[in-house]
């Protein structure tokens, strides 16, 4: 199984879309993929809040490593999605 961030220049601040791939031995192909999206959330306050910086700033390190992505956009703040 493999994940990857989806699109790269939707990041934002407090949510982003990850791909999953799961491949088969067996059958030598992908045998399943998908999509989640990942929120952070405060549950004591019931509201959608922004990663910690640190967290954005590793992701956007990651993205830029990965010769799959060219992050070309920065993470968007709360509101602008």
């Amino acid at each position: 199984m493999g994940a990857t961030i989806a699109c790269p220049n939707d990041l934002s601040a407090n949510r982003y879309t990850l791909s999953h791939s799961i491949w088969s031995l067996q059958h030598n192909r992908v045998a399943a993929e998908g999509y989640s999206t990942v929120v952070s959330y405060d549950f004591r306050t019931e509201k959608v809040v922004d990663f910690p910086t640190s967290l954005n700033n590793a992701i956007e390190e990651l993205l830029k490593k990965d010769s799959l992505h060219l992050l070309d956009a920065p993470i968007k703040k709360a509101g602008e999605i």
